[in-house]
């Protein structure tokens, strides 16, 4: 199977949360496909990766908008 995402937030190369959530909340809707990364993404002031500080605000905006998060493989089982 081939997938491929509908929203790169650019993780790897910016720190900057909030040009990260900018670059995925931006007319999200149903049935995007959000590439974040959990090892290689760049780290914040706190050494954290940056994404992390994004993801609370990110499940909140999907709440406002009624969208619900699953994994990849939920999707194309």
């Amino acid at each position: 199977r081939l997938a491929t995402w509908t929203r790169r937030p650019y993780d790897t190369r910016c720190a900057d949360a909030d040009i990260l959530y900018r670059r995925l909340e931006r007319s999200l809707g149903a049935g995007d496909i959000l590439l974040m990364h959990d090892g290689n993404a760049r780290r914040n002031a706190s050494d954290q990766p940056a994404i992390l500080t994004v993801l609370p605000r990110l499940l909140a905006r999907l709440d406002e908008l009624r969208l619900t998060s699953i994994p990849l493989g939920d999707a194309c089982p």
